[in-house]
């Protein structure tokens, strides 16, 4: 997903502002993009879970955001199925 986000100019490379992480709503959306939510809040959250052998989320929701953020984006269909396929393996863990 990283290198999707990179492949198709999505991925930056500044860090975002202490404020944007005060967010309130559902992916961040009052505060980052959701392109900025997967960069700074879902993967590294993800690669936390995964290096402590932790327990991922039951219900995420972000493979149907994709389809709603990047449905029509030139190149967008590659990472929408990625991010399907990630919420799936997610949502399956133990």
């Amino acid at each position: 997903i990283e290198t999707e986000l990179k492949r198709i100019g999505l991925w930056s490379s500044d860090p975002l502002p202490e404020s944007a992480y005060t967010y309130r709503g559902a992916f961040a959306m009052d505060t980052m993009s959701f392109e900025q939510w997967l960069q700074f809040i879902l993967l590294p959250t993800l690669r936390e879970i995964a290096a402590e052998d932790g327990r991922f989320p039951k219900a995420t929701g972000f493979g149907q955001r994709a389809i709603i953020e990047f449905d029509g984006l030139d190149h967008g269909d590659r990472l929408i199925a990625l991010l399907g396929e990630l919420e799936a393996w997610v949502e399956a863990q133990p």
